[in-house]
C-alpha cells in the first residue's frame, strides 16, 4: 500500500516522511538525510 495522506521528503526519489525546514516554519519539507545546513526538527520541538 502507499501512504497518501502524508507528506514525502521534497528530494526527488525520497519516501520518508519529512520533518526538517528553517527555524519558524511549522510544515517539514525534508527528512534527516536530506536537510540543508541551518534546517532544524520543526516535528517534535525542544523544550
Amino acid at each position: 500500500m502507499v501512504d497518501v495522506k502524508n507528506k514525502r521528503c521534497e528530494h526527488e526519489g525520497c519516501d520518508k516522511q519529512p520533518v526538517f525546514n528553517l527555524l519558524g516554519s511549522s510544515k517539514g519539507l525534508y527528512c534527516a538525510i536530506h536537510k540543508m545546513d541551518g534546517m532544524v526538527n520543526v516535528k517534535d520541538r525542544r523544550c
